[in-house]
């Protein structure tokens, strides 16, 4: 691994130990919204740094993937739309000038969601997956 890598991740990798590493992340790293700069981008680095980083263990068996998840029911979505109906028609709707696009799927996720994602990328049915970031959005960031 890189000195950077080594000095600032504490992960250490053995030879021959396989394994996995998610790092959730946020839909807004792919998506601009107004008033997100800073912390989109934040997470836009935080999303490449974990797929460079999956680069150096990945001939130990180690695979580095990131969940970014959109517009999810949790009570930071409640406290950044205090009117719980008016903030879930929102993100669901779209916004033209906050350049929201809406959730097509017609629904915000749940956690459970969030969290099936990451435990299936964990797994071993994605031995195979690594270096990617696997969208929970519901079609909010539609990529083609």
């Amino acid at each position: 691994m890189s000195s950077q890598a080594r000095s600032s991740t504490p992960v250490t990798v053995v030879t021959g130990a396989a394994g996995a590493i998610v790092a959730v992340s946020w839909n807004a790293a792919k998506l601009p919204r107004t008033g997100t700069a800073a912390y989109a981008a934040s997470e836009a680095a935080a999303t490449r740094y974990v797929r460079c980083l999956g680069l150096e263990p990945a001939a130990a068996g180690v695979r580095c993937n990131v969940v970014p998840p959109g517009s999810t029911e949790t009570p930071v979505q409640r406290v950044l739309n205090p009117v719980a109906a008016a903030g879930r028609e929102a993100a669901l709707r779209g916004d033209a000038n906050t350049s929201r696009v809406g959730t097509p799927m017609g629904r915000l996720a749940e956690p459970v969601d969030v969290a099936e994602a990451v435990s299936s990328l964990l797994s071993d049915a994605a031995r195979h997956i690594t270096t990617t970031d696997l969208l929970v959005d519901g079609g909010a960031s539609l990529r083609d």
